[in-house]
């Protein structure tokens, strides 16, 4: 497993994580208001959350709940409450994959930064950065492609192999790899892209071409790393289904944790029953890719 298949599979962690937070929250409020605490005894419970999980991806969420326990705490009729379940549910999963692009990008940065360094000290100055036939539109231009390290002149020293590198550049036209991981490509960089880049030296560079070391390196796919294929029925893909049965399946979790402080809310017993309904008809759906 590559590093950047590690931070994609601690990413999904991550989405589970802060969603059962965001449940933890939301539930903790809604109970504190239904018991009409005060806004301080509500916010700390709130803190005893963020202590249990202990990371500063919560933050927002945490900020939300803060926000919703201070907006209501002060009203003394439940029924004047604002708490409207399902745009919660919607605002707070916006916060959690929010988060969790910004947890994808600061570990890219933080991997990249190392691999940088390190090839600055090995003379590894070379990146090649993989082409997938599937790539994003606004990518495609910018796959598959040779960059070189920003700073390699003061790296590489030999004053003959300075003039070949300066010649294969011209040559091959070739770009910096700190341009292509930033504004406004953000090649690698971006939430959610799947290319990844290997480093090389100049033996293996100079004297060969871009498409004999993709070949050579085994970077060219069909369809890019997925988990799941691009398999369509109707106007869904087996993996627009797969969503948003996850979804339903998340706000039914939701649902659940906020009726637990209000068994007898018919609101939320609706709104479970709906989940499941919605559940078992997209999984009839899936049925039909088998």
């Amino acid at each position: 497993m590559t590093n950047l298949e590690w931070i994609y599979k601690r990413k999904q962690k991550l989405i589970s994580t802060l969603k059962q937070a965001r449940n933890e929250y939301i539930s903790k409020v809604y109970e504190g208001l239904l018991k009409k605490k005060t806004f301080q005894e509500i916010h700390r419970d709130i803190l005893k959350i963020s202590k249990v999980y202990g990371i500063s991806y919560t933050k927002p969420i945490e900020k939300f709940a803060t926000e919703l326990a201070k907006q209501n705490s002060k009203k003394q009729d439940i029924e004047n409450i604002y708490f409207p379940f399902l745009l919660i549910f919607t605002q707070t999963n916006t916060l959690a994959f929010e988060e969790a692009k910004r947890y994808e990008t600061d570990r890219k940065l933080e991997i990249i930064d190392t691999d940088i360094r390190e090839g600055n000290k090995n003379g590894r100055i070379w990146y090649l950065i993989s082409k997938h036939r599937d790539s994003a539109k606004d990518h495609e231009n910018y796959q598959g492609k040779l960059y070189i390290d920003e700073n390699w002149e003061s790296i590489i020293t030999d004053a003959t192999t300075k003039e070949r590198i300066h010649k294969y550049i011209r040559t091959n036209d070739i770009k910096t790899f700190q341009w292509v991981i930033g504004k406004p490509v953000w090649m690698i960089t971006r939430p959610n892209c799947r290319h990844f880049y290997k480093q090389l030296s100049n033996d293996d560079v100079l004297g060969s071409s871009t498409n004999l070391l993709l070949k050579k390196n085994k970077m060219t796919f069909k369809t890019g790393k997925r988990e799941i294929k691009t398999l369509k029925v109707g106007s869904y893909t087996k993996a627009d289904i797969l969503t948003i049965i996850k979804t339903y399946e998340d706000r039914l979790a939701y649902h659940r944790a906020l009726l637990e402080k209000d068994k007898e809310n018919k609101i939320l017993r609706h709104f479970i029953t709906k989940d499941k309904f919605l559940i078992a008809k997209w999984k009839e759906y899936l049925a039909k890719f088998k």
